[in-house]
């Protein structure tokens, strides 16, 4: 276990390494860094658009249960208003991440191209029989498969974490209000 823990640190490290120069280094880092506030932000709205469209089905429900037909053909037009809600922020949050990760791509392909071209190191290879076919297009690939496979990890653990917290305070709400549903009875 301990070494599973020790490789899982050094991949961290690792990612960090390579990550942190262009939020911290980068031309671009500033523009980035409020478009990565925007992307929390809609995320944030995404989940309370998620937790209304919970709510829309238990009224929506309820409406239809109780026969009540002007209740329900409200609630339809709730329906298509947050319905229209959840497209937005879907669409929008990955039109936003999508944004991020071509500025960040760019960044880090020139960067990394800059330092094969410096001091001749592709003439050198060639000299050495170290040859390898197509290293731009190496390190092309490479950055956009480092950059989609941590843009997805760092903001799908983002996105858990948001859903967690919002559902934890949902169920908490629901277990003081529990007493009150049952008559006050106790468990």
């Amino acid at each position: 276990m301990g070494m599973k823990r020790q490789k899982f640190r050094e991949v961290v490290k690792r990612v960090w390494k390579l990550t942190l120069p262009y939020w911290t280094q980068s031309d671009e880092r500033w523009g980035s860094i409020l478009l990565l506030i925007v992307n929390i932000a809609i995320m944030v709205l995404s989940n309370f658009v998620g937790l209304r469209m919970v709510e829309w089905n238990k009224d929506w429900t309820d409406a239809f249960a109780n026969r009540d037909a002007q209740l329900w053909i409200q609630q339809l037009v709730v329906f298509i208003v947050v319905g229209a809600a959840m497209v937005f922020t879907g669409t929008f949050n990955t039109y936003i991440q999508a944004w991020i990760a071509i500025r960040w791509r760019r960044w880090m392909t020139a960067r990394y191209m800059r330092y094969w071209m410096e001091n001749s190191n592709h003439y050198k290879m060639q000299l050495t029989g170290n040859e390898t076919d197509n290293p731009d297009q190496r390190i092309s690939e490479d950055i956009n498969a480092f950059i989609a496979s941590t843009w997805m990890f760092s903001f799908s653990f983002v996105q858990n974490l948001l859903q967690l917290g919002t559902y934890i305070v949902v169920l908490w709400q629901l277990s003081n209000s529990i007493p009150l549903i049952l008559g006050g009875v106790d468990f």
